[in-house]
Parts: C-alpha cells; sequence; structure tokens
C-alpha cells in the first residue's frame, strides 16, 4: 500500500488551476450575457483569489512577507470584493472605507504577529 503525500504548495497549484478555469468563464459570462448587479465585483473576486494563492503557493521560494503576510491580505482583498458584490447586487452599497479598514487590519495583524 502506497501513501501519496500532499502538500500545501500541490493544494495551492491545484487551486490556482481552478481558480484561472472559473474566473475564466466568469469572465466569459459577464461579456456574452446580460448579468445581474455584482456578478463583475464576483468575476474580479475570483482574479484576486487566485493571485493571491498564487502568492500563497510562494512560501518557502519567496520571502515570508511575500509568502504569507501578502497572499492572506490578497485573499482578504478577493473576500472583500465577494462581500462588496453581495451588497451592490442587494442593492445597498456602504463605504469603501469599510472594506479597506477590515483588509488594513488584516495586514496589520500578520505583520504584528
Amino acid at each position: 500500500m502506497s501513501l501519496i503525500a500532499i502538500d500545501a504548495r500541490s493544494i495551492a497549484v491545484f487551486s490556482i488551476f481552478i481558480a484561472i478555469i472559473m474566473s475564466s468563464t466568469m469572465v466569459y459570462i459577464l461579456r456574452a450575457r446580460k448579468t445581474f448587479r455584482g456578478f463583475g465585483v464576483w468575476t474580479a473576486s475570483s482574479i484576486i483569489y487566485c493571485f493571491g494563492q498564487v502568492f500563497f503557493s510562494l512560501q518557502g521560494i519567496a520571502p515570508a512577507w511575500l509568502g504569507i503576510v501578502a497572499a492572506n491580505a490578497i485573499m482578504i482583498l478577493g473576500f472583500q470584493f465577494i462581500l462588496r458584490g453581495i451588497w451592490r447586487f442587494g442593492e445597498s452599497e456602504p463605504g469603501i472605507a469599510i472594506d479597506m479598514g477590515i483588509v488594513a487590519y488584516v495586514v496589520a495583524s500578520q505583520i504584528v504577529f
């Protein structure tokens, strides 16, 4: 019986491929069809998430601030775009200061700890 060892980098690379396929499909739908409010922001969030996974996969190769802090900040920004898309879909959009405040808090806590 052989055991297959899967490390975090392999999972991140596979996740990048999935995010590329998902982003490509969403961009096609955004261009080819009439979509509802917030769909463009969700498309942007999937692209941002893909970049976050790229930085995450660089852990151990790149400096720690790039592989950990930048990856987490970019992924949190992607999740904030999902939230922004939900707000836009629901036609209630608070100011962008909330989004940037959350991202700044996460980056600051990553740097401190």
